[in-house]
């Protein structure tokens, strides 16, 4: 289950309790609270700036954001949108591929080789010389999410390598039962550019060469 906040007033870095009834007057309630987590925002790259991201074969990108109150973990994406058609006078069709840069991390910043970009995307979108395409733009997102989120991904993390033989751990931070009370945020900057050196590597370097990008 999850509630958008355009469903009801929620505050910012309040504690929430939930409360389930299960109709049966043997039943108890089942409870749990968590902190609702407030708004991380991303630093680099900069929204107040509509400048072009660079990415290097030989060079490193820092990404970087401000934790908002109650976030304790973060997931970092970057949803790569472009044109492609049939041939070269058909209708192009919008399509996107997304990089999950990085997954469960209670960092605020993140470096990464410009070379992943493209490794990235030569995986991502299949080669194909019957298509044409072309660079639309860049979206950028964090998602932060709440103390009990960062518990059961250490759980699950620590449950990889585990033989079925042996019990497996679980979190849960309700009452009774099993699942978890949480929050989460996502943080969004839209439209972005490449720079024209990157275009340039997208559409002639020896990774992504023979993708079928035109500038």
């Amino acid at each position: 289950y999850k509630i958008n906040s355009a469903d009801m007033t929620i505050i910012e870095g309040q504690d929430y309790e939930l409360k389930i009834d299960r109709g049966g007057d043997d039943l108890p309630i089942v409870t749990a609270s968590t902190k609702m987590v407030a708004k991380s925002r991303l630093i680099s790259p900069n929204p107040s700036t509509t400048s072009a991201i660079d990415f290097n074969y030989v060079q490193f990108n820092t990404f970087s954001w401000l934790g908002g109150d109650g976030a304790a973990t973060y997931d970092f994406y970057i949803r790569f949108n472009y044109r492609e058609r049939v041939g070269s006078n058909g209708p192009f069709d919008d399509k996107s591929v997304t990089w999950l840069v990085i997954k469960n991390t209670e960092l605020d910043e993140y470096e990464t080789a410009g070379r992943n970009f493209y490794s990235f995307l030569s995986g991502a979108i299949p080669q194909d010389q019957n298509y044409e395409r072309r660079f639309s733009d860049i979206d950028v997102v964090l998602e932060s999410g709440g103390q009990e989120i960062l518990e059961l991904n250490r759980i699950n993390s620590a449950n990889l390598g585990i033989t079925s033989s042996q019990d497996v751990p679980s979190y849960s931070n309700l009452s009774e039962g099993r699942g978890i009370f949480s929050s989460k945020y996502k943080d969004e900057i839209t439209g972005i550019s490449l720079s024209p050196r990157s275009l340039d590597s997208l559409a002639n370097g020896i990774i992504t060469g023979e993708l079928g990008f035109r500038n």
